[in-house]
């Protein structure tokens, strides 16, 4: 996975590339593939990858529920960077607690 690409367009990818190996008559193990998807996050979504290793059963995890996953992971990935102040915002209160007003 490239390290700016959303799950979706992974997914995507990873989705064409099993249709074309699937064109040549090849036989496709969804369980290879939800395995070869987690070793192949970035690493914001390490945690989220052990959590799932761990918690689910892999052989039994289809891609479509893991897709769902590591898409509400992202989620909450971007939802709490976008809650984070800016370095303007926090420099005046640290400003502030240090007695500089």
């Amino acid at each position: 996975m490239k390290n700016n690409e959303k799950i979706v367009e992974f997914f995507n990818r990873v989705g064409t590339h099993t249709n074309v190996m699937k064109g040549c008559d090849e036989k496709i193990f969804y369980q290879i593939i939800v395995e070869k998807i987690l070793r192949t996050q970035s690493r914001k979504f390490d945690r989220i990858v052990v959590a799932i290793e761990e918690s689910k059963k892999i052989e039994e995890l289809g891609v479509q529920e893991l897709q769902a996953c590591l898409e509400v992971h992202e989620q909450r990935l971007n939802e709490r960077e976008s809650d984070q102040p800016s370095d303007n915002q926090v420099l005046p209160l640290h400003n502030f607690c240090l007695g500089q007003h």
